[in-house]
């Protein structure tokens, strides 16, 4: 008997001990879930609304958060730490967005009530935040760090730094009013300015520039090339199918297209008439205003609009039914920049993709056999293609001025043409370069 009730003790002193790890389990399990919920809109509020400029969605998200872990005082399902950053990340969206600056300041000093060692985010912080911060820090009794070189106040006996008596805590400094004359010099790079009347956004969203390319065309390997059809309705027609035309080196057409007869093209042996190699030619060179608009601190849609040179020089493929722009470009491009909020870094990798209408042309040297000449001639073959192009790119966007509103763009890019009426589909690269400046 006596065995049995030790047997029966034991059974209940092991329920009692699993009740209890459960007990205790449980709430910790249900904290670590609030937490994550709450780190969740802590972070989008901030690296995504904030630094977007949407202040009023961001101070929603952090006020949830808030809510989500509980009152300050009793039972709280967030960690001091935790608490301390929300209160102060909202401070932040308050002060900066400039939403209600005494709140910030209220949510500062509640941050530092929570948790004293809670501090600043140096991607956030500017020096309008820090003096707002240090404004808390003396409501909430907490001694303000001293400026280089000065003394810091110490107790007795060497006991380190004191916090000072309230009645000898001196003013905080004016602050400015909200949007008059802030200067968007004092944000680091990254963090939001003021975005109301009279102040600088975080970032210049308008860039206005110009620009230079040039590339290199992929010829395709053509014989003949200045033959011409010699008969029929299209008897004026290149022979080829190539998008070849070709001129002599002063820029007429050859062979001559103004004799009804065409006795130039029948003077052009057979087999000798221009034949083309397949290979990389330089080509056109671009010139060109350009237009952008930050959608973001990543995104940039834009235009450019300029002028072609070293086109081909006569007006014969227009009359072949060739579509041609010269000297005319046009695009449209959507530019990528790579990393955190880098429109506003000093160096961001950059990649676009474009698509417009332009010229796309180059010539070679082509030696031609006429039946009548004791040598053979020299002239010039242009391949003519266009004008509706893509194109994609990369590069290095370089940022200069104390506002980061000056930006060169270095960079390559790959064309290819789209088969229009008698256009080939051709391939060019090159190099570009523009220089922006933003508003």
């Amino acid at each position: 008997m006596r065995a049995r009730r030790g047997a029966v003790r034991n059974g209940l002193l092991a329920i009692g001990f699993a009740a209890s790890i459960s007990v205790v389990s449980s709430p910790a399990r249900a904290q670590n879930k609030v937490e994550q919920q709450a780190r969740t809109l802590q972070k989008k509020a901030i690296e995504e609304d904030y630094l977007s400029t949407e202040f009023s969605k961001a101070e929603d998200r952090l006020n949830k958060a808030i809510n989500l872990c509980g009152p300050a005082s009793g039972e709280s399902k967030c960690s001091a730490q935790l608490r301390a950053q929300l209160r102060r990340d909202l401070g932040v969206v308050q002060i900066g967005g400039q939403i209600d600056r005494e709140k910030g300041i209220a949510n500062f000093a509640e941050a530092l009530r929570i948790d004293p060692n809670v501090a600043l985010d140096p991607d956030t912080r500017t020096s309008d935040l820090e003096q707002a911060f240090d404004t808390a820090k003396r409501k909430a009794g907490i001694a303000v760090s001293a400026p280089p070189g000065a003394s810091p106040a110490s107790g007795p006996s060497g006991a380190g730094p004191q916090p000072l008596p309230r009645e000898l805590v001196p003013p905080p400094p004016p602050q400015a009013k909200p949007g008059a004359g802030s200067d968007s010099s004092d944000c680091p790079p990254g963090a939001p300015c003021d975005t109301k009347a009279g102040s600088q956004p975080a970032f210049p969203r308008v860039w206005i520039g110009a620009g230079l390319g040039f590339e290199f065309l992929q010829l395709p390997a053509g014989d003949d090339v200045c033959k011409l059809n010699g008969e029929g309705s299209n008897k004026y027609a290149p022979k080829n199918d190539k998008g070849y035309y070709c001129t002599t080196p002063d820029g007429s057409d050859y062979p001559t297209r103004s004799d009804p007869a065409l006795r130039d093209n029948q003077k052009l042996v057979e087999g000798k008439a221009g034949k083309v190699e397949s290979g990389l030619l330089p080509a056109n060179l671009r010139v060109w205003l350009s237009f952008d608009y930050a959608l973001s601190a990543n995104f940039l849609l834009g235009a450019r609009l300029g002028l072609v040179l070293r086109t081909y020089p006569g007006s014969e493929p227009k009359k072949d039914g060739h579509v041609t722009l010269a000297p005319f470009h046009l695009e449209a491009r959507l530019t990528y920049l790579i990393g955190k909020n880098a429109i506003t870094q000093t160096v961001a990798p950059y990649v676009f993709v474009a698509s417009g209408a332009s010229q796309f042309d180059a010539k070679v040297e082509v030696p031609v056999r006429e039946n009548d000449a004791p040598a053979p001639r020299t002239v010039h073959a242009w391949e003519i293609a266009g004008p509706w192009f893509v194109a994609l790119g990369a590069g290095a966007r370089i940022t200069f001025g104390e506002r980061k509103n000056l930006a060169l763009l270095l960079g390559a890019r790959g064309n290819l043409t789209m088969p229009v009426a008698k256009s080939q589909v051709v391939p060019s690269f090159g190099p570009e370069a523009n220089f922006q400046v933003g508003f």
